[in-house]
């Protein structure tokens, strides 16, 4: 593919109406695809740490330790890593990071291609990035729901195991001397109503 091509598919996800979950594969895909690197990935920043979020091809070995971008479009991490950050107004989104084949390194046509995939993916990167917060919120608010339940169903099994001591205790407690109370009252009132004297 000619370098505009890849530039215009890179930008279709946004509008063809892919699920933001599938972009950064196809965005990975054509990364790949269009350097000829060796594998490429699309990593985000989701709750301020780099996660990946896809690699080209799947099924490869690759590296799964965060990109350490370098102002020359390196990557810190291995020898023919290349990784660029994405931005989108200002505000860091992503790293898009590529492994060089072996002894082949990325032409000048493909590093200007690279960096002009890195600069336009932004807001395919906002879309994804927004999905993955929003997802991280979900879990947790999850969690906290079952957190919640478990806390209030140890305060109603508190609640009962303290109702059936205090239905035990009056049982056991003051009852008995209640009812000997109101024998003896009924003992007495016949023996008044017998003998005003006694």
């Amino acid at each position: 593919l000619a370098p505009y091509d890849v530039l215009r598919r890179f930008s279709q996800p946004v509008s063809g109406g892919h699920a933001s979950d599938d972009l950064p594969v196809v965005m990975s895909r054509l990364l790949a695809e269009a350097t000829g690197a060796q594998w490429a990935q699309v990593w985000l920043i989701v709750s301020d740490r780099l996660t990946l979020a896809a690699t080209w091809p799947a099924n490869t070995d690759e590296d799964r330790t965060p990109p350490v971008p370098q102002p020359d479009a390196r990557d810190a991490t291995g020898p023919g890593r290349r990784a660029l950050t994405v931005l989108h107004r200002g505000q860091l989104l992503g790293v898009l990071r590529l492994q060089e084949r072996p002894d082949l390194a990325l032409t000048t046509v493909e590093e200007r291609l690279f960096t002009a995939l890195a600069a336009q993916a932004g807001l395919m990167l906002r879309i994804v990035g927004v999905r993955a917060e929003l997802e991280v919120r979900h879990n947790e608010l999850v969690a906290r729901t079952g957190e919640l339940t478990a806390s209030r169903d140890r305060l109603i099994e508190a609640q009962d195991t303290e109702r059936r001591r205090l239905q035990r205790d009056i049982h056991d407690g003051a009852q008995t001397p209640l009812v000997a109370l109101a024998m003896n009252l009924r003992v007495a009132h016949r023996a008044h109503a017998s003998s005003t004297e006694r």
